[in-house]
């Protein structure tokens, strides 16, 4: 291709020239490109508990990109190339050393990588010869690529504590009996009783010092404690704690062992990692043993050694530097031990009651660890691995804010309830909120005399509630007190918040506390007031509802010397899917002022997410969409898709995808909503699209419907 032109300055002509050749059929006789790629899974060193070798494959394609054709002698060279001094090598047929030769079939040459007694990365190159397609006959025209195959030693270097969240999957909601769901005398069915409480997936990821996963089965131990707290954390803890490494001692400048009632048996928990606010160099010190003996306020003998804290061959002894926390567990409990898998992740259930939501778990999970390095203090010791973490007792997801009264009266100071509750409407103590107000005009707000916004002082109690001061001056007349734009103050938790209209009419003001019930209804305080908030007492009150029949309203009374009487709301408005929801409007014999009570039930499919209600349109079905991609591979492919929490709907399809050598095929799976799938890829796996992602066995939370790709190499 010539390129010519004329420079307008001079005149005069220029012009270069590209050469592209242009292969024909016969072109995929010579390599034009090569690749090279590794098995999945970890390798490690001769005599590691471990798999101790692994496949690397070199792909070579021609100019066109097509696989190079197949061929009699030896077209590809691998290579070690580093470190040098490396014990491992490669096997190709008969071939073994540090440098093999192998021959293409369909584009693709394979040799086993032997891993020696070293450990850390290794680097292999794969050599193709664009001169004859030969590399036995030496190499005149070389292409390569490198790949680096990290050899470990198996043994327990690090845990990750972690957990998926708050969403209903990650969260079983126990039951009464064993029983998925009841028949009824019309052959229907009902799920079985919560029996209030919960358990909540905690899982946790290990690791070798490489990086590789242990061993498949490398046995986990967890542990919780939960009290003595105040305030939602712990009475005994402080940030001055002092570990003797390689002994039993430990103390605490800042302890209160014996007052804090600390006794044999209590767990003692050290956090060493900086990640959760330790300082740098304490890792090895990250610990949970058990109290054998308290000697005095700052001073307790542990039952097992810590470690030496010599992962970098000396050891360090930082002094009192390292946060602690002792305690026990009198709520919760959590199950124990558990095995990773191939992925080197554990996963066990912290289990507590209803009652006990926002309370705070330190929770830890130990192994058997590697020896320590030859030479430090610790060599020849076994070392414990642990991870500590601090967890709430969760609720399920979502959380629901609910604000009484709404709306607020304007231009005077009240008291408002603001209730935080989960999806299943158990209350939420400890949870602090943040407020603003908006669009007040002229006006101005407070909420405990903090003015525009802010978030609360004090968090809401075991009823899930917390009861501020709501004081507003200046506010413009109004009615309806629901347009968009008007007065308004919004109180937020987390994800979920909740907004109260601000009214100033001038006259009476009725108040409703709660006013939001549940499915099943609820009693409602009602309070009327005049305009400068004193109390109207002697009046009778009335009620209607509106929305499913089966809301209805009981004992409406007159209001007392303080202005308040009360009224009973009954309904059945949980379902499965689409919960019924509905109103209830009290107001006095003039029909002003009014307030309202809105009410909805809760999703059951929550508790019985197998339902056959739970699945197709309006119901809590959603679809996983699988694409087998084996178009570039030499052999076939498959998806194995299995429920780690949730299930399949209906539980009779299909729990697999394949596609043949050179093909793609597409899989939908209708699961339940929020469940947590597990994905394992069989073939030479390449990737994972988005919102997968990870190695060939991954899991995924499907809360809605996705569509996932898993690609293979050739």
């Amino acid at each position: 291709l010539t390129v010519t032109a004329t420079d307008p300055d001079n005149g005069q002509t220029i012009s270069a020239q590209l050469t592209f050749t242009v292969a024909g059929a016969a072109s995929n006789s010579v390599p034009g490109g090569i690749t090279i790629s590794q098995a999945a899974g970890g390798v490690y060193i001769n005599g590691g508990n471990g798999p101790q070798s692994k496949i690397v494959n070199a792909t070579v394609t021609d100019g066109n990109g097509a696989l190079i054709a197949d061929t009699t002698v030896n077209n590809v060279q691998f290579q070690i190339v580093g470190p040098a001094g490396s014990d491992a090598k490669l096997i190709s047929g008969t071939q073994s050393g540090s440098t093999v030769s192998a021959t293409t079939h369909n584009g693709i040459a394979s040799v086993s990588f032997q891993a020696g007694t070293q450990q850390g990365p290794v680097q292999i190159k794969a050599t193709a010869d664009r001169g004859d397609n030969n590399v036995d006959n030496q190499i005149q025209d070389p292409i390569s690529a490198t790949a680096t195959v990290v050899v470990s030693d198996g043994k327990l270097y690090s845990l990750t504590l972690t957990s998926p969240g708050s969403l209903a999957p990650s969260i079983a909601i126990n039951r009464v009996s064993s029983l998925v769901t009841l028949a009824t005398q019309t052959g229907g069915t009902i799920p079985p009783d919560p029996n209030a409480t919960y358990s909540f997936t905690v899982s946790v990821h290990a690791t070798d010092r490489q990086g590789n996963p242990p061993p498949a089965g490398t046995i986990i131990r967890f542990g919780s404690i939960d009290s003595p707290q105040t305030n939602f954390f712990f009475d005994m803890s402080g940030t001055r704690g002092d570990p003797v490494e390689g002994g039993t001692g430990f103390s605490a400048i800042d302890g209160n062992f014996i007052t804090g009632g600390a006794g044999p048996g209590d767990t003692l928990i050290v956090i060493g990692k900086l990640t959760e606010g330790a300082p740098a160099g304490n890792d090895d010190l990250e610990s949970a043993v058990k109290i054998s003996a308290v000697n005095s306020q700052t001073s307790l003998t542990v039952g097992a050694p810590f470690n030496y804290n010599d992962t970098t061959g000396a050891r360090v002894d930082n002094g009192p530097v390292l946060p602690w926390v002792v305690g026990r567990a009198t709520v919760g409990n959590i199950t124990s031990p558990a095995a990773t898998d191939v992925n080197g992740t554990a996963s066990t259930k912290l289990n507590y009651p209803v009652s006990a939501l926002g309370r705070i778990a330190a929770v830890f999970a130990q192994g058997n660890g590697t020896d320590t390095a030859s030479g430090s203090p610790g060599f020849g010791t076994s070392t414990t691995v642990t991870d500590a973490a601090f967890f709430g007792y969760p609720g399920v997801a979502p959380g629901k804010i609910v604000i009484s009264p709404s709306p607020i009266p304007g231009n005077i100071t009240l008291p408002v309830t603001v209730c935080f509750y989960d999806a299943l409407g158990s209350p939420l103590p400890g949870a602090a909120f943040s407020f603003s107000f908006a669009n007040l005009g002229v006006g101005s707000g407070t909420v405990d005399g903090v003015s525009g916004g802010g978030t609360t002082s004090r968090a809401t109690d075991g009823s899930g509630c917390l009861v501020v001061t709501v004081a507003t001056t200046g506010v413009a007349s109004s009615t309806g007190g629901g347009s968009t734009g008007g007065p308004s103050l919004t109180f937020s938790a987390g994800s979920a918040t909740a907004t109260a209209n601000i009214t100033a009419s001038g006259g009476l003001i009725l108040l409703a506390n709660p006013s939001a019930c549940g499915g099943s209804g609820c009693n409602v305080t009602l309070r009327l007031l005049n305009s400068n908030g004193s109390p109207v007492p002697g009046v009778q009150l009335t009620g209607t509802c509106t929305g499913d029949g089966s809301i209805g309203i009981n004992n409406v009374g007159t209001t007392g010397s303080d202005g308040s009487t009360t009224a009973s709301i009954t309904a059945n408005l949980d379902d499965y899917g689409t919960p019924k929801t509905g109103s209830c409007t009290f107001t006095t014999s003039t029909g002003s002022p009014t307030a309202i009570v809105n009410l909805k039930g809760i999703d059951k499919c929550l508790l019985d997410p197998t339902n056959s209600k739970c699945t197709g349109s309006g119901g809590s079905g959603t679809t996983l969409t699988i694409k087998v991609d084996a178009t570039s591979s030499a052999a076939g492919a498959s998806v194995s898709v299995g429920i780690s929490t949730g299930g399949f709907s209906p539980p009779s399809q299909p729990t697999s995808c394949s596609a043949s050598a050179g093909l793609s095929n597409t899989c939908a799976f209708t699961v339940v909503a929020n469940s947590l799938v597990t994905l394992s890829a069989s073939g030479n796996f390449a990737g994972w699209s988005l919102p997968c992602s990870g190695s060939a066995n991954t899991t995924v939370l499907v809360a809605t419907s996705i569509s996932c790709t898993a690609t293979f190499n050739p």
